[in-house]
This record gives structure tokens, C-alpha cells and sequence, in this order.
């Protein structure tokens, strides 16, 4: 059963959590310059040299889609690396340490992963989203 004392405590937490953001706005408000920026200082610095153009160009939708491919591929890697690092204790486990292993489950789901990882790759190779030319 929750009691009023429980409430006050997520009251008290709500509270200090208004006051360090309240102090934060107001340091921030002390320390940052007052002065606004020339005109001189809103230009683009591209390596000293002045800025040519508009900076909103069409891309061609390749780049974006090729971009999309290598950020779902070096997710997926961020993924299997741990997977790979701890395979031995999730598969057979450790003497020195309390885990349950899962056994041959934790392969399984890693063929799983990867087949949709490869079915993936697939598709898109298919599309020609892989295709830089």
C-alpha cells in the first residue's frame, strides 16, 4: 500500500530537480556574454575562405540511403561484439562467477540475428542501394 510519506518523497525529488535546472538557467544567464554578434562574426568560416553559394544543396537520394546502410550495418556490429566477447560464459558459464548459462540458445539467437542481419544486406543489395555509381 503507498502511504503520503511516499508521495512526499517524489515530491521533494520533482522539487530539487526544478531548483539544480532553475540554478542552472540562472548561472548561465550570469556568465553568458550579453553583447550580440556582428555581422562579421555570423559569416560562414569555411578554412579561412569565404563561403561561395548556398549551403542548402541537393544531394542525390544515394548518399542518404547509402548512409542509412552503413549506419544500420555498424549498428548491428555494435551489437554482435559484446555477443562475441561474453559467447564463452553465455554458452558454458563461469565456476567463479554466479550466471546461469543460456547453452546453445545464445547461438541460436546470434543465427537468428545474423540471418536477418544477411536478408537485410540482401535487399538492399537487390535495390542497389549498395551501388555508389
Amino acid at each position: 500500500m503507498i502511504t503520503t510519506g511516499q508521495y512526499n518523497w517524489v515530491a521533494l525529488f520533482l522539487l530539487g530537480g526544478a531548483c539544480v535546472l532553475g540554478l542552472a538557467f540562472a548561472l548561465a544567464a550570469l556568465y553568458r556574454p550579453a553583447a550580440r554578434p556582428s555581422m562579421l562574426k555570423r559569416l560562414t568560416y569555411e578554412s579561412g575562405a569565404r563561403a561561395l553559394g548556398d549551403a542548402l544543396l541537393r544531394f542525390n537520394i544515394r548518399f542518404y540511403i547509402l548512409a542509412i546502410v552503413f549506419l544500420m550495418f555498424d549498428v548491428d556490429v555494435i551489437f554482435i561484439f559484446p555477443w562475441a566477447v561474453s559467447f564463452r560464459l553465455l554458452v558454458f558459464g563461469d565456476n567463479n562467477i554466479v550466471f546461469t548459462p543460456i547453452g546453445p540458445s545464445a547461438l541460436t539467437e546470434m543465427f537468428v540475428f545474423l540471418g536477418i542481419l544477411i536478408i537485410g544486406w540482401a535487399y538492399a543489395y537487390r535495390k542497389g542501394a549498395l551501388e555508389w555509381v
